[in-house]
């Protein structure tokens, strides 16, 4: 039996699901009651997916697996189908944050907030949401645990905009499923101004220009990003602030946002970003590339009027600036154990692999999913995650 045909009514069916979600540093419990019929037939891990919209669906299918989901009081399987009147309780063990689990214990650093919306500013190696191995202490699950210190449904947080795990700055984030589709829309018209403070290794010639040079995907199913003739369109202006030791800081704003666009630009003109380990080399100081989503500028989706937040420059950006000015060009380093495998990684086509607990069947029907071709025999499950799960970014 296949999901139903045609496109699914997710606000509709979140409205006909009663939820008790409670989240601890070990465990996550979900308890739902499906009143309506709007998403009878659908699969168990596709409808968890679409009434939790903050978690991933393989998410669902490893607790499945791993038998922390029951549906109708019975040990659940992903390929099951729900009906009006289900009963599904989700109790899953999340990670103890071992050695060889990464994560982030930065605060939350809020810099704008309303009822229904905050803009934050992320430190550099923080993901904004979770991905692969990654559990704890991305931006999105701090929200999250914010709203649930405020009594508020922790589901309700969704990501405007997202910037690389090693970027810093702005990120916009919604608190209602209603601001977040008004955000996110404003974005897909450009009506939100986003520029980007970077430091490149030479100094651009003209000092202000337009890079349009179209970008798509590089070696089949990496997420590494290459120019190319049938790319995306794209669009980065760029403004040389000023020079110094052989690096400049750019004033960069996004006139479209394809992932890596700023960094693969310089890159391909000859200015790769201090410290962009995937497209240049690593920097002493810096766990990645010298990026900062400096400024944003939006109407507020409900009364119209202008808002614009800005953020300074993060301190290992600074010490990088101002030793330049003492004639100190930045200190290449080698890249660590942790980056090799992530570039190890990215070069395998990591994307195109699936973990081990994901069925044959299930892992063709997400492969489709994904837009790729089926599996072949030299293709391997393993630890990897989705391409939703490792999309960050747009810049």
């Amino acid at each position: 039996m296949s999901d139903p045909t045609g496109p699914l009514d997710a606000a509709r069916i979140r409205g006909e699901v009663a939820m008790t979600r409670k989240l601890s540093a070990s465990h996550r419990l979900i308890e739902v009651h499906l009143h309506g019929s709007s998403a009878d037939g659908l699969r168990l891990d596709r409808f968890l997916a679409v009434i939790c919209p903050s978690l991933t669906r393989s998410l669902f299918q490893m607790w499945i697996q791993r038998g922390e989901v029951l549906h109708n009081a019975q040990i659940a399987q992903a390929s099951r189908r729900v009906a009006k009147g289900d009963h599904i309780r989700v109790y899953a063990q999340l990670p103890a944050n071992p050695d060889n689990l990464e994560h982030h214990d930065a605060a939350l650093n809020i810099v704008y907030a309303e009822e229904d919306f905050l803009v934050v500013d992320k430190p550099p190696g923080q993901l904004v949401h979770q991905a692969g191995r990654v559990f704890h202490g991305t931006l999105l699950g701090q929200v999250q645990r914010y709203l649930e210190e405020r009594g508020r449904d922790p589901e309700e947080a969704r990501l405007v905009n997202r910037i690389d795990r090693e970027t810093s700055g702005l990120v916009l984030v919604g608190l209602s499923a209603h601001t977040q589709r008004l955000l996110s829309q404003a974005l897909e018209r450009r009506d939100v101004e986003k520029t980007y403070l970077a430091l490149a290794h030479g100094c651009p010639q003209p000092s202000h220009g337009h890079w349009r040079d179209p970008i798509g995907p590089g070696l089949d199913g990496t997420p590494k990003r290459m120019v190319r003739a049938d790319g995306q369109s794209c669009h980065t202006e760029y403004e040389t602030v000023e020079s110094r030791a052989g690096i400049s800081l750019l004033r960069i704003t996004l006139h479209t946002g394809r992932q890596h666009q700023i960094r693969l630009h310089a890159a391909h003109h000859g200015h790769p970003l201090v410290g962009d380990w995937v497209y240049g080399q690593a920097c002493q100081g810096l766990p990645g590339q010298a990026l900062h989503a400096h400024r944003l500028s939006f109407r507020h989706p409900h009364h119209g009027d202008v808002i614009t937040i800005t953020s300074a420059l993060p301190s290992a950006l600074q010490d990088i600036w101002q030793a330049a000015d003492r004639g100190l060009a930045p200190k290449m380093r080698q890249l660590n154990e942790a980056e090799q495998l992530r570039l190890k990684d990215a070069d395998q086509g990591r994307r195109r692999r699936l973990p081990p607990w994901i069925d044959s069947e299930t892992a063709a029907m997400i492969q489709q999913e994904m837009g790729y071709p089926p599996l072949s025999a030299n293709d391997q499950v393993d630890g990897g995650s989705s391409s939703k799960d490792q999309h960050e970014s747009i810049e």
